[in-house]
Protein backbone atom coordinates (compact mmCIF):
# COMPACT_ATOMS: atom_id res chain seq x y z
CA UNK A 1 0.00 0.00 0.00
CA UNK A 2 1.02 3.29 -0.54
CA UNK A 3 2.03 5.64 1.70
CA UNK A 4 0.03 8.20 0.53
CA UNK A 5 -3.52 8.19 -0.90
CA UNK A 6 -5.58 9.95 -3.82
CA UNK A 7 -7.89 10.52 -1.09
CA UNK A 8 -6.08 12.16 1.61
CA UNK A 9 -7.20 15.62 0.01
CA UNK A 10 -10.78 16.18 -1.70
CA UNK A 11 -11.10 17.10 -5.73
CA UNK A 12 -10.96 20.80 -4.68
CA UNK A 13 -7.71 20.52 -2.43
CA UNK A 14 -6.20 18.44 -5.10
CA UNK A 15 -7.05 21.48 -7.43
CA UNK A 16 -5.73 24.26 -5.54
CA UNK A 17 -2.33 21.74 -4.48
CA UNK A 18 -1.92 21.41 -8.33
CA UNK A 19 -2.49 24.51 -10.07
CA UNK A 20 -0.21 26.43 -8.35
CA UNK A 21 2.79 24.25 -8.97
CA UNK A 22 1.58 24.14 -12.39
CA UNK A 23 1.81 28.38 -13.31
CA UNK A 24 4.85 28.25 -10.85
CA UNK A 25 6.73 25.93 -13.13
CA UNK A 26 6.06 28.35 -16.65
CA UNK A 27 8.61 30.70 -16.02
CA UNK A 28 11.56 27.53 -16.42
CA UNK A 29 9.40 25.63 -19.43
CA UNK A 30 9.07 28.97 -21.55
CA UNK A 31 12.61 29.63 -20.79
CA UNK A 32 13.47 26.12 -22.22
CA UNK A 33 11.21 26.57 -24.98
CA UNK A 34 12.79 29.80 -26.12
CA UNK A 35 15.89 28.06 -26.32
CA UNK A 36 14.81 25.17 -28.11
CA UNK A 37 13.31 27.57 -30.70
CA UNK A 38 16.71 29.89 -31.03
CA UNK A 39 15.36 32.46 -28.90
CA UNK A 40 18.72 32.71 -26.55
CA UNK A 41 18.85 35.93 -24.46
CA UNK A 42 20.27 38.59 -26.38
CA UNK A 43 24.10 38.82 -25.61
CA UNK A 44 25.08 42.29 -23.65
CA UNK A 45 28.25 44.19 -24.35
CA UNK A 46 30.83 47.22 -23.21
CA UNK A 47 28.51 50.46 -22.98
CA UNK A 48 30.26 51.89 -25.28
CA UNK A 49 29.49 49.97 -28.11
CA UNK A 50 25.73 50.03 -27.37
CA UNK A 51 24.57 50.66 -30.88
CA UNK A 52 26.60 48.52 -32.60
CA UNK A 53 25.78 45.70 -30.40
CA UNK A 54 21.88 46.37 -30.49
CA UNK A 55 22.13 46.43 -34.25
CA UNK A 56 23.83 42.62 -34.37
CA UNK A 57 22.43 40.76 -31.23
CA UNK A 58 19.61 39.10 -33.08
CA UNK A 59 22.18 38.13 -35.56
CA UNK A 60 24.30 36.34 -33.22
CA UNK A 61 22.96 33.53 -32.38
CA UNK A 62 23.41 29.55 -33.75
CA UNK A 63 20.95 27.30 -32.31
CA UNK A 64 22.69 24.74 -30.67
CA UNK A 65 20.08 23.73 -28.50
CA UNK A 66 17.67 22.59 -30.96
CA UNK A 67 20.10 20.33 -32.87
CA UNK A 68 20.93 18.48 -29.11
CA UNK A 69 17.18 17.96 -28.47
CA UNK A 70 16.55 16.44 -32.01
CA UNK A 71 19.44 14.44 -32.24
CA UNK A 72 17.68 12.57 -29.21
CA UNK A 73 14.27 12.75 -31.15
CA UNK A 74 16.37 10.96 -34.43
CA UNK A 75 17.26 8.06 -32.75
CA UNK A 76 14.14 6.94 -30.92
CA UNK A 77 11.05 5.08 -32.65
CA UNK A 78 8.91 2.60 -31.41
CA UNK A 79 9.00 -0.29 -34.01
CA UNK A 80 6.49 -2.79 -32.36
CA UNK A 81 5.37 -4.61 -29.62
CA UNK A 82 6.36 -8.35 -28.40
CA UNK A 83 4.43 -11.06 -25.60
CA UNK A 84 7.93 -11.90 -24.62
CA UNK A 85 6.04 -15.10 -22.63
CA UNK A 86 5.67 -16.28 -26.23
CA UNK A 87 7.96 -14.50 -28.03
CA UNK A 88 5.74 -13.42 -30.45
CA UNK A 89 4.14 -9.57 -31.24
CA UNK A 90 1.00 -9.12 -30.28
CA UNK A 91 -0.53 -7.44 -33.04
CA UNK A 92 -4.44 -6.83 -31.37
CA UNK A 93 -2.43 -4.47 -29.42
CA UNK A 94 -0.38 -3.03 -32.00
CA UNK A 95 -3.57 -2.50 -34.13
CA UNK A 96 -4.48 0.01 -31.16
CA UNK A 97 -1.36 2.03 -31.29
CA UNK A 98 -1.86 2.54 -34.97
CA UNK A 99 -5.33 3.51 -34.64
CA UNK A 100 -3.72 6.08 -32.34
CA UNK A 101 -1.97 7.25 -35.24
CA UNK A 102 1.14 6.73 -32.76
CA UNK A 103 3.39 5.59 -35.26
CA UNK A 104 3.63 9.70 -36.57
CA UNK A 105 2.31 10.76 -32.93
CA UNK A 106 5.56 9.18 -30.63
CA UNK A 107 7.80 11.73 -31.99
CA UNK A 108 5.49 14.26 -30.10
CA UNK A 109 5.99 12.57 -26.97
CA UNK A 110 9.57 12.77 -27.53
CA UNK A 111 10.07 15.93 -28.76
CA UNK A 112 8.32 17.34 -25.91
CA UNK A 113 10.27 15.52 -23.08
CA UNK A 114 13.42 16.74 -24.57
CA UNK A 115 12.31 20.03 -25.65
CA UNK A 116 10.92 21.25 -21.63
CA UNK A 117 12.09 18.25 -19.61
CA UNK A 118 8.79 16.11 -19.73
CA UNK A 119 5.32 15.27 -22.04
CA UNK A 120 1.94 13.55 -20.57
CA UNK A 121 0.00 10.86 -22.84
CA UNK A 122 -3.07 11.23 -21.37
CA UNK A 123 -5.20 8.15 -22.38
CA UNK A 124 -9.42 8.19 -22.43
CA UNK A 125 -12.24 6.92 -24.08
CA UNK A 126 -13.34 8.45 -27.20
CA UNK A 127 -16.68 10.27 -26.97
CA UNK A 128 -17.44 9.31 -30.52
CA UNK A 129 -16.53 5.87 -30.97
CA UNK A 130 -17.46 3.35 -27.95
CA UNK A 131 -14.40 1.28 -26.73
CA UNK A 132 -12.18 3.25 -28.66
CA UNK A 133 -9.23 4.62 -26.83
CA UNK A 134 -8.50 8.51 -27.01
CA UNK A 135 -4.47 9.56 -27.04
CA UNK A 136 -3.55 13.22 -26.00
CA UNK A 137 -0.36 14.22 -26.06
CA UNK A 138 0.45 17.41 -23.43
CA UNK A 139 3.12 19.33 -22.35
CA UNK A 140 4.17 20.70 -18.75
CA UNK A 141 2.56 24.14 -20.09
CA UNK A 142 -0.53 22.29 -19.11
CA UNK A 143 -0.16 18.94 -17.16
CA UNK A 144 1.47 18.55 -13.64
CA UNK A 145 0.76 15.13 -11.56
CA UNK A 146 1.14 14.09 -8.40
CA UNK A 147 2.71 11.15 -7.22
CA UNK A 148 3.65 8.96 -4.00
CA UNK A 149 7.05 10.24 -2.40
CA UNK A 150 7.06 6.90 -1.68
CA UNK A 151 6.95 5.39 -4.37
CA UNK A 152 7.23 7.74 -7.59
CA UNK A 153 5.88 5.45 -9.71
CA UNK A 154 2.23 5.59 -8.28
CA UNK A 155 0.33 8.84 -9.22
CA UNK A 156 -1.57 10.29 -6.85
CA UNK A 157 -3.54 12.77 -9.26
CA UNK A 158 -2.72 14.90 -12.18
CA UNK A 159 -4.53 17.93 -13.06
CA UNK A 160 -5.06 19.38 -17.41
CA UNK A 161 -5.37 23.50 -17.49
CA UNK A 162 -5.76 25.36 -20.33
CA UNK A 163 -7.08 28.54 -21.51
CA UNK A 164 -10.30 28.80 -23.40
CA UNK A 165 -10.11 31.71 -26.03
CA UNK A 166 -13.89 31.41 -27.15
CA UNK A 167 -15.52 31.33 -23.71
CA UNK A 168 -12.58 33.48 -22.23
CA UNK A 169 -11.99 31.28 -19.06
CA UNK A 170 -9.67 29.25 -17.44
CA UNK A 171 -10.83 24.92 -17.92
CA UNK A 172 -9.56 22.61 -15.52
CA UNK A 173 -10.02 18.75 -15.42
CA UNK A 174 -8.45 16.99 -12.28
CA UNK A 175 -7.91 13.04 -12.68
CA UNK A 176 -8.49 10.99 -9.44
CA UNK A 177 -8.48 6.94 -9.82
CA UNK A 178 -11.82 6.40 -11.05
CA UNK A 179 -12.83 9.71 -11.62
CA UNK A 180 -13.01 12.96 -13.48
CA UNK A 181 -13.72 16.28 -12.23
CA UNK A 182 -14.07 19.35 -14.48
CA UNK A 183 -13.93 23.37 -13.88
CA UNK A 184 -13.99 26.50 -15.07
CA UNK A 185 -12.91 29.50 -13.82
CA UNK A 186 -15.93 31.96 -12.94
CA UNK A 187 -14.25 35.06 -13.67
CA UNK A 188 -13.14 35.42 -17.56
CA UNK A 189 -10.05 36.32 -18.79
CA UNK A 190 -9.20 37.68 -22.02
CA UNK A 191 -6.20 35.75 -22.61
CA UNK A 192 -3.34 33.39 -20.51
CA UNK A 193 -2.19 36.63 -18.88
CA UNK A 194 -3.75 37.71 -15.35
CA UNK A 195 -3.62 35.94 -12.06
CA UNK A 196 -5.43 32.77 -11.00
CA UNK A 197 -6.95 32.65 -8.18
CA UNK A 198 -7.33 28.60 -6.57
CA UNK A 199 -9.68 29.65 -3.87
CA UNK A 200 -12.68 26.80 -4.34
CA UNK A 201 -15.24 29.83 -4.68
CA UNK A 202 -13.11 31.10 -7.86
CA UNK A 203 -13.92 27.90 -9.82
CA UNK A 204 -17.45 26.46 -10.78
CA UNK A 205 -17.91 22.64 -11.67
CA UNK A 206 -18.52 22.17 -15.87
CA UNK A 207 -20.35 19.28 -15.37
CA UNK A 208 -21.22 16.05 -12.76
CA UNK A 209 -18.21 14.34 -11.97
CA UNK A 210 -17.21 11.33 -14.49
CA UNK A 211 -16.29 7.77 -14.47
CA UNK A 212 -12.26 7.34 -15.77
CA UNK A 213 -10.03 4.45 -15.11
CA UNK A 214 -8.96 2.92 -12.27
CA UNK A 215 -5.60 4.64 -12.12
CA UNK A 216 -4.76 8.02 -13.15
CA UNK A 217 -4.76 8.18 -16.78
CA UNK A 218 -2.14 10.48 -17.04
CA UNK A 219 1.21 8.83 -18.09
CA UNK A 220 4.47 11.12 -17.37
CA UNK A 221 7.75 11.19 -19.90
CA UNK A 222 10.34 12.68 -17.30
CA UNK A 223 13.72 13.51 -18.67
CA UNK A 224 15.42 12.83 -16.26
CA UNK A 225 16.13 9.87 -13.66
CA UNK A 226 13.09 8.49 -10.83
CA UNK A 227 11.64 11.17 -8.80
CA UNK A 228 13.40 14.16 -10.14
CA UNK A 229 12.09 16.70 -12.07
CA UNK A 230 12.68 16.45 -15.38
CA UNK A 231 14.75 19.52 -17.41
CA UNK A 232 15.78 20.17 -20.75
CA UNK A 233 18.12 18.00 -22.67
CA UNK A 234 20.43 20.99 -23.62
CA UNK A 235 19.99 22.63 -20.30
CA UNK A 236 23.11 21.70 -19.35
CA UNK A 237 24.64 23.41 -22.46
CA UNK A 238 23.23 26.40 -22.30
CA UNK A 239 26.06 28.51 -20.47
CA UNK A 240 28.01 27.20 -23.67
CA UNK A 241 25.13 29.03 -25.78
CA UNK A 242 25.46 31.56 -23.90
CA UNK A 243 29.18 32.20 -24.07
CA UNK A 244 29.15 30.98 -28.28
CA UNK A 245 26.29 33.92 -28.87
CA UNK A 246 28.31 36.40 -26.98
CA UNK A 247 31.63 35.42 -29.48
CA UNK A 248 29.66 35.57 -32.11
CA UNK A 249 28.16 39.07 -31.79
CA UNK A 250 31.93 40.19 -30.99
CA UNK A 251 33.01 38.67 -34.26
CA UNK A 252 29.64 40.77 -36.10
CA UNK A 253 30.31 44.01 -34.34
CA UNK A 254 34.36 43.62 -35.35
CA UNK A 255 33.19 42.44 -39.08
CA UNK A 256 31.19 45.22 -39.16
CA UNK A 257 33.43 48.30 -37.75
CA UNK A 258 37.29 46.87 -37.23
CA UNK A 259 37.90 44.38 -39.81
CA UNK A 260 39.26 47.06 -42.25
CA UNK A 261 41.73 49.82 -42.32
CA UNK A 262 40.21 52.47 -39.83
CA UNK A 263 41.70 56.50 -41.22
CA UNK A 264 42.60 58.95 -38.91
CA UNK A 265 43.87 62.61 -39.67
CA UNK A 266 45.70 64.81 -37.32
CA UNK A 267 46.58 68.56 -37.50
CA UNK A 268 43.01 69.63 -39.20
CA UNK A 269 40.66 71.72 -38.55
CA UNK A 270 37.42 70.65 -40.81
CA UNK A 271 34.70 72.87 -42.04
CA UNK A 272 31.35 73.22 -40.15
CA UNK A 273 28.29 73.20 -42.36
CA UNK A 274 26.11 76.58 -41.93
CA UNK A 275 23.11 74.98 -41.59
CA UNK A 276 23.71 72.16 -38.71
CA UNK A 277 26.63 73.46 -37.57
CA UNK A 278 27.91 70.23 -37.65
CA UNK A 279 31.73 69.27 -39.43
CA UNK A 280 32.13 68.50 -42.60
CA UNK A 281 34.06 65.54 -43.77
CA UNK A 282 37.48 66.53 -45.42
CA UNK A 283 36.83 63.32 -48.15
CA UNK A 284 34.39 61.04 -49.00
CA UNK A 285 36.36 57.54 -49.33
CA UNK A 286 35.82 55.31 -52.07
CA UNK A 287 37.58 53.06 -54.61
CA UNK A 288 37.93 55.88 -57.03
CA UNK A 289 38.31 58.29 -54.91
CA UNK A 290 42.13 60.67 -53.72
CA UNK A 291 42.24 61.95 -51.06
CA UNK A 292 43.80 65.98 -51.03
CA UNK A 293 44.27 68.17 -48.26
CA UNK A 294 44.96 71.69 -48.43
CA UNK A 295 48.04 72.46 -46.24
CA UNK A 296 47.90 74.69 -43.09
CA UNK A 297 48.88 78.41 -42.49
CA UNK A 298 52.57 78.42 -42.43
CA UNK A 299 53.46 78.06 -39.25
CA UNK A 300 51.00 75.21 -38.18
CA UNK A 301 51.82 71.65 -38.57
CA UNK A 302 51.01 69.44 -41.78
CA UNK A 303 48.04 67.47 -42.10
CA UNK A 304 48.79 63.94 -41.30
CA UNK A 305 46.73 60.62 -42.25
CA UNK A 306 47.75 57.60 -41.01
CA UNK A 307 46.00 54.64 -40.43
CA UNK A 308 44.72 51.59 -37.90
CA UNK A 309 45.28 48.08 -38.10
CA UNK A 310 42.10 45.59 -39.15
CA UNK A 311 40.75 43.19 -36.15
CA UNK A 312 41.73 40.05 -36.58
CA UNK A 313 38.67 37.70 -35.72
CA UNK A 314 40.74 34.43 -36.53
CA UNK A 315 40.85 34.05 -33.09
CA UNK A 316 37.19 34.47 -32.42
CA UNK A 317 36.75 31.77 -34.84
CA UNK A 318 38.48 29.34 -33.37
CA UNK A 319 36.98 30.38 -30.17
CA UNK A 320 33.55 29.66 -31.70
CA UNK A 321 34.77 26.27 -32.79
CA UNK A 322 35.92 25.44 -29.51
CA UNK A 323 32.60 26.13 -27.59
CA UNK A 324 30.58 24.14 -30.36
CA UNK A 325 33.30 21.61 -28.90
CA UNK A 326 32.62 22.25 -25.87
CA UNK A 327 28.47 21.96 -26.23
CA UNK A 328 29.04 18.95 -27.59
CA UNK A 329 30.86 17.53 -24.95
CA UNK A 330 28.46 18.56 -21.97
CA UNK A 331 25.58 17.52 -23.74
CA UNK A 332 26.99 14.36 -25.77
CA UNK A 333 25.82 15.68 -29.10
CA UNK A 334 27.58 13.98 -32.02
CA UNK A 335 30.03 16.69 -33.39
CA UNK A 336 28.41 16.34 -37.11
CA UNK A 337 25.37 17.78 -35.85
CA UNK A 338 27.49 20.58 -35.15
CA UNK A 339 28.44 23.10 -37.69
CA UNK A 340 32.31 22.50 -38.33
CA UNK A 341 34.84 21.28 -40.78
CA UNK A 342 34.51 17.23 -40.13
CA UNK A 343 34.48 15.74 -43.95
CA UNK A 344 34.87 12.34 -45.29
CA UNK A 345 35.15 10.53 -41.96
CA UNK A 346 35.27 7.06 -41.76
CA UNK A 347 32.19 4.45 -40.37
CA UNK A 348 34.70 3.61 -37.56
CA UNK A 349 35.17 7.43 -36.63
CA UNK A 350 31.61 7.97 -36.59
CA UNK A 351 30.98 5.09 -34.21
CA UNK A 352 33.33 6.02 -32.08
CA UNK A 353 31.46 9.52 -31.81
CA UNK A 354 28.35 7.97 -31.50
CA UNK A 355 29.21 6.19 -28.29
CA UNK A 356 27.89 8.21 -25.39
CA UNK A 357 24.82 9.70 -27.65
CA UNK A 358 23.78 6.42 -28.41
CA UNK A 359 24.48 5.20 -24.97
CA UNK A 360 22.25 8.21 -23.55
CA UNK A 361 19.73 6.96 -25.84
CA UNK A 362 19.72 3.58 -25.00
CA UNK A 363 19.08 4.63 -21.32
CA UNK A 364 16.12 6.76 -22.17
CA UNK A 365 14.46 4.22 -23.92
CA UNK A 366 14.89 1.72 -21.18
CA UNK A 367 13.29 4.81 -18.54
CA UNK A 368 10.45 5.10 -21.50
CA UNK A 369 9.89 1.57 -22.49
CA UNK A 370 7.40 0.89 -18.89
CA UNK A 371 5.40 4.47 -19.91
CA UNK A 372 4.81 3.35 -23.10
CA UNK A 373 3.63 -0.20 -22.24
CA UNK A 374 1.18 1.11 -19.42
CA UNK A 375 0.01 3.56 -22.25
CA UNK A 376 -0.76 0.28 -24.26
CA UNK A 377 -2.23 -1.68 -21.07
CA UNK A 378 -4.70 1.16 -20.55
CA UNK A 379 -5.58 1.16 -24.14
CA UNK A 380 -6.00 -2.33 -24.51
CA UNK A 381 -8.69 -2.29 -21.55
CA UNK A 382 -10.75 0.90 -22.54
CA UNK A 383 -11.17 -1.30 -26.21
CA UNK A 384 -11.96 -4.61 -23.99
CA UNK A 385 -8.85 -6.81 -24.99
CA UNK A 386 -8.18 -9.01 -22.22
CA UNK A 387 -4.29 -8.82 -21.99
CA UNK A 388 -2.00 -8.61 -19.45
CA UNK A 389 0.48 -6.58 -20.81
CA UNK A 390 2.92 -7.12 -17.42
CA UNK A 391 5.25 -9.28 -19.48
CA UNK A 392 5.23 -7.64 -22.61
CA UNK A 393 7.89 -5.05 -23.94
CA UNK A 394 8.02 -2.40 -26.66
CA UNK A 395 10.36 -2.69 -29.06
CA UNK A 396 12.93 0.15 -30.55
CA UNK A 397 14.61 0.63 -33.68
CA UNK A 398 18.18 0.25 -33.27
CA UNK A 399 19.74 4.10 -32.21
CA UNK A 400 23.07 3.30 -34.25
CA UNK A 401 23.67 4.52 -37.34
CA UNK A 402 23.95 1.53 -39.36
CA UNK A 403 25.98 0.88 -42.49
CA UNK A 404 24.38 -1.19 -45.19
CA UNK A 405 27.34 -3.10 -46.33
CA UNK A 406 28.67 -3.44 -42.74
CA UNK A 407 24.81 -4.97 -41.92
CA UNK A 408 24.96 -7.19 -44.42
CA UNK A 409 28.58 -8.50 -43.55
CA UNK A 410 27.06 -8.74 -39.67
CA UNK A 411 24.26 -10.95 -41.08
CA UNK A 412 26.07 -13.15 -42.73
CA UNK A 413 28.14 -14.18 -40.54
CA UNK A 414 25.57 -14.82 -37.67
CA UNK A 415 23.75 -16.60 -40.36
CA UNK A 416 27.22 -18.88 -41.48
CA UNK A 417 27.52 -19.14 -37.20
CA UNK A 418 24.40 -21.31 -37.31
CA UNK A 419 21.74 -18.61 -35.95
CA UNK A 420 18.27 -19.27 -37.19
CA UNK A 421 17.04 -16.74 -39.80
CA UNK A 422 14.99 -14.78 -37.14
CA UNK A 423 16.99 -14.13 -35.22
CA UNK A 424 19.49 -12.37 -37.35
CA UNK A 425 16.53 -10.50 -38.72
CA UNK A 426 16.03 -9.10 -35.15
CA UNK A 427 20.02 -8.39 -34.67
CA UNK A 428 19.71 -6.10 -37.63
CA UNK A 429 16.36 -4.70 -36.54
CA UNK A 430 13.38 -5.65 -38.29
CA UNK A 431 10.48 -4.83 -36.26
CA UNK A 432 8.49 -8.05 -34.65
CA UNK A 433 5.81 -7.82 -37.63
CA UNK A 434 8.35 -8.54 -40.74
CA UNK A 435 10.01 -11.14 -38.33
CA UNK A 436 6.83 -12.60 -37.72
CA UNK A 437 5.91 -12.42 -41.29
CA UNK A 438 9.40 -13.92 -41.99
CA UNK A 439 8.45 -17.10 -40.02
CA UNK A 440 5.66 -17.87 -41.42
CA UNK A 441 7.31 -17.54 -44.93
CA UNK A 442 9.75 -19.92 -43.66
CA UNK A 443 7.11 -22.34 -42.28
CA UNK A 444 5.27 -22.28 -45.85
CA UNK A 445 8.87 -22.69 -47.45
CA UNK A 446 9.38 -25.64 -45.31
CA UNK A 447 5.46 -27.36 -46.00
CA UNK A 448 6.29 -26.75 -49.90
CA UNK A 449 9.61 -28.70 -49.47
CA UNK A 450 7.79 -31.46 -47.65
CA UNK A 451 4.83 -31.59 -49.69
CA UNK A 452 7.25 -32.22 -52.81
CA UNK A 453 9.58 -34.84 -51.34
CA UNK A 454 6.50 -36.77 -50.89
CA UNK A 455 5.93 -36.66 -54.63
CA UNK A 456 8.74 -38.56 -55.34
CA UNK A 457 8.72 -41.97 -55.89
CA UNK A 458 10.24 -43.97 -53.40
CA UNK A 459 12.29 -45.75 -55.86
CA UNK A 460 14.25 -41.81 -56.81
CA UNK A 461 14.75 -41.00 -53.15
Amino acid sequence: MPVAEASDLTPPEWLARLGPQLVERQDRVRYWRRYYDGDHDLPSGPSQHKEAYRRFQALARTNLCLLCAESMVHRMQVIGFRDTSQQEPDNAVWRLWQQAKLDARQFTIFRKAFMVGSAYVIVGVDPRRANTPRVTIEGPENVIAECDPADPSERLAALRLWHDPIRRRWMATLYLPGWRYHWQSQRKHKDRSGRLSWKPEAWEARGDPARSTPVVPVIPFVNGDEGEDGRAEFAVGIDVQNRLNLTLLNRLTAERYASFRQRYLLNYEPEEDSATGLPIAPFDPGADQIFTIPPNEPGLPAPQIGDLQQTDTSQMLRGVEADMRAFAAVTLTPVYYLPGDLINISADSVAALDAGHVSKVRQRMAAWSEPLEEALQLMADIAGLERDLSTAEVVWARPENLNLAAVADYASKLRAAGYPLPIVAERIGDTPQEIDQLRSELAADAFRAGLSALAVPLEQR
